[in-house]
């Protein structure tokens, strides 16, 4: 029985192309990839199976007053290792839960971030709208244009 479980691809992922997952995404998918390996040695390490057909007799660890108990811990060693995958497992989906969750919150706070960006350019082009209008400028200069030299007055 060999533990073949190996991380290193957990931990060197390089995307090749731009339409690889990045990011959290990118998280996702390898922590998929490590569940589905550890879910594979799980499979192959079951404790109950272990127990019948992976038992060692004390007798095969020789004569020695010892060799109860290294039967006994051959048998807790591998009962120890598939409940550490288990547990390793549920760490990990909890973390995975965590990526998708902190990256859809990510994505709304873009979202609102965009919309916060956008009601505030609407609104800086009204002002700017609203400020460049010269109607008081023109009526001025056309009130000066248009005097009536002859004294009377229209207003």
């Amino acid at each position: 029985m060999g533990f073949s479980l190996n991380l290193s691809q957990f931990l060197d992922v390089v995307p090749t192309t731009s339409s690889a997952p990045q990011g959290l995404d990118l998280a996702v998918e390898a922590i998929d990839d490590v569940i589905k390996r550890i879910e594979a040695e799980m499979d192959l390490l079951q404790p109950n199976e272990f127990a019948s057909a992976g038992t060692i007799q004390s007798v095969s660890f020789g004569g020695a007053d010892a060799a109860p108990n290294l039967a006994l811990h051959y048998t807790r060693a591998h009962e120890v290792t598939w409940k550490t995958l288990r547990g390793v497992k549920s760490d990990l989906v909890a973390f995975q839960e965590a990526c998708r969750t902190a990256k859809q919150q990510i994505v709304l706070a873009d979202e609102d971030s965009a919309d916060q960006y956008n009601r505030t350019r609407t609104a800086i082009e009204a002002l700017e709208a609203g400020s460049d209008q010269h109607q008081g400028r023109w009526d001025h200069q056309q009130a000066q244009q248009d005097q009536d030299t002859t004294g009377g007055e229209d207003l």
